[in-house]
C-alpha cells in the first residue's frame, strides 16, 4: 500500500527528513570542510500495537535516514505499572523516566500508549473522561525534560467508541502534535486482527503512517525558526496522515 504525506509542504525533499538538532541544516560541516550528514534520533514509547509492528517500523525509518530506538511492551498504560505472563511492565511514564535519567535526549520522542488505559476509563465512572485521560497524559509528559519535542499517536479501538474519541479530544485539547493512527485506520476493518492490533497488512499500514507522521513532524522541526504563515504557527507541526 503507498501512503501520501500528510502536510505535503513540510517535507520539501528527504535530506529535510533528516532533520540536524536545533533546527540547522541537514549537513553539517567536518574539520576539514567537507559536509557530513547527521541523522535525527527518535525513541518511540510504545504497547503492544508497535511491540509486534516494530521488525517493520525499524527498517522503515532507518530507510529514510532516522536513528530509531524503540522501547514497546504488551499491556503497557501510560502511568500503571502492570504484569504480563509473570513479568513486570514499567508504565510508559517510568520508561521515559528511566531514560530520561540514563541522558537520554531524542530530537524527537514518539508516544504510542493509551489503548491499555481504555479500559480503566470505561470503568472508572467518571463525569469527565476527557479529564481523566488528560491526568494521564500529562503525568507521562511531566517526565519528559523541559523543552523536549514530542508528537503522540492517537488510539484506534473500533469496538469502544466512546472512551477512544474521549481520549484522542484530550490529545487535541493540548495542542500535541499527533500522528493520527484513529483517523487512517477507521474503516479499515482489513487493517485489525481483532479490535485494535494490526494485521499482517495493518502493520504495513501502522508503519507508513508512523514513519510519513515522524519524517514531516521532523522536516518541521527543523523549519520552526523560520518564519510561517499564521496556519503553520497554529498547527506547531500536528501531522495526520492518512492512506492513499
Amino acid at each position: 500500500m503507498r501512503f501520501r504525506r500528510a502536510i505535503a509542504a513540510l517535507v520539501a525533499s528527504t535530506a529535510l527528513a533528516i532533520a540536524a538538532p536545533g533546527g540547522g541544516s541537514p549537513l553539517g560541516p567536518t574539520g576539514d570542510g567537507r559536509a557530513e550528514a547527521t541523522t535525527a534520533e527518535v525513541i518511540i514509547v510504545g504497547d503492544s500495537i508497535v511491540s509486534i509492528s516494530q521488525w517493520r517500523i525499524r527498517p522503515e525509518l532507518q530507510r529514510r535516514g532516522i536513528d530509531i530506538d524503540i522501547d514497546a511492551a504488551k499491556r503497557r498504560s501510560i502511568v500503571r505499572d502492570t504484569t504480563f505472563a509473570g513479568q513486570l511492565v514499567r508504565s510508559g511514564a517510568a520508561t521515559v523516566r528511566s531514560m530520561v535519567a540514563a541522558g537520554r535526549r531524542p530530537d524527537l520522542w514518539v508516544i504510542e500508549l493509551g489503548t491499555n488505559d481504555l479500559g480503566p476509563m470505561f470503568g472508572c465512572g467518571c463525569d469527565d473522561l476527557v479529564a481523566f485521560a488528560g491526568e494521564m497524559i500529562d503525568d507521562l509528559l511531566a517526565e519528559l525534560p523541559a523543552g523536549a519535542d514530542v508528537i503522540w499517536v492517537t488510539v484506534y479501538d473500533r469496538g469502544a467508541a466512546t472512551v477512544t474519541e474521549a481520549f484522542n479530544t484530550a490529545l487535541h485539547v493540548r495542542g500535541l502534535p499527533i500522528i493520527d493512527w484513529w483517523s487512517a485506520a477507521l474503516g479499515h476493518d482489513e487493517w485489525l486482527d481483532d479490535r485494535v492490533h494490526p494485521s499482517s497488512v495493518g502493520v504495513g499500514a501502522l508503519t507508513g503512517v508512523l514513519a510519513d507522521g515522524i519524517e514531516a513532524q521532523l522536516a518541521w522541526l527543523d523549519r520552526r525558526d523560520e518564519p510561517r504563515s499564521g496556519l503553520e504557527r497554529a498547527t506547531r507541526g500536528v501531522v495526520v496522515s492518512y492512506p492513499t
